[in-house]
């Protein structure tokens, strides 16, 4: 399944696994409701015409805006598709979104505003760490799934959780990558410019402990604030520890 370990894929068999993923919720969710024996065949009440949605929070203004935007434009495109040929199961997908800025309390906000509309099938397409920490409690209490959220953060991943099925590798993969390619072209001083928050927190924990396992540590740790464009002081410290 996708909860434990990430999938790297095209974007197509993304879209195309992501939906596999939604027909396995509608089916178990259709087990749960009552049912009525007509002509030796079953039919799920309310199903055939009761629509999907799938709640988005994530940023779509600010500095970070690209991320939400074009991931809202790919999923848009790929469930009209959907939506074009019967839908899940004959149910129609709809996307409901609320920009969050990339801002936790934000995030935080548009979740509980989600929850309160009812209806919901579950969370899609949320962007960023310090988001989906922020609302990771609200989001475990409703028990709806959080489908794909673009984040590698461990939280998400250990305990495993049947809630949440991530589809990006973890932050500790793509550290595991990084590092063997640094250190195969011959990189010695590796310095770590990480985000001043729980993104931040969460990249530097996989950094250290990857880096350990090559018995190498950084030259030096310099951070920025999130939502911002001036990582200057943070370069400039960076070079003067002069880094690979």
């Amino acid at each position: 399944m996708f909860r434990k370990n990430s999938i790297n894929c095209s974007n197509k068999r993304c879209w195309l696994l992501l939906v596999v993923l939604i027909c396995l919720f509608v089916s178990v969710v259709s087990k749960t409701k009552a049912t009525s024996q007509i002509d030796n065949q079953v039919v799920i009440k309310g199903e055939q015409n009761n629509p999907i949605y799938l709640a988005v929070s994530n940023a779509t203004s600010g500095p970070a805006s690209k991320l939400g935007l074009r991931l809202n434009q790919g999923a848009s495109a790929y469930f009209n598709r959907v939506n074009d040929n019967g839908g899940i199961n004959g149910r129609t997908v709809y996307l409901s979104h609320l920009d969050d800025g990339y801002e936790p309390y934000k995030a935080l906000k548009n979740t509980k505003e989600f929850l309160e509309k009812g209806e919901l099938f579950g969370f899609f397409n949320y962007v960023g760490t310090p988001t989906s920490y922020a609302v990771f409690e609200t989001v475990m209490q409703s028990k709806l799934p959080f489908l794909t959220p673009f984040t590698g953060a461990e939280f998400l991943r250990t305990p495993v959780s049947h809630s949440v099925y991530n589809l990006r590798a973890s932050y500790q993969q793509e550290v595991r990558a990084q590092l063997e390619y640094l250190l195969k072209h011959g990189a010695k001083r590796i310095g770590l410019l990480v985000q001043a928050d729980e993104f931040g927190k969460t990249v530097e924990k996989g950094y250290l402990k990857e880096m350990a396992l090559f018995d190498i540590a950084p030259a030096v740790t310099t951070r920025y604030r999130r939502n911002t464009q001036d990582i200057e002081l943070a370069l400039s410290i960076l070079k003067k520890a002069d880094v690979d």
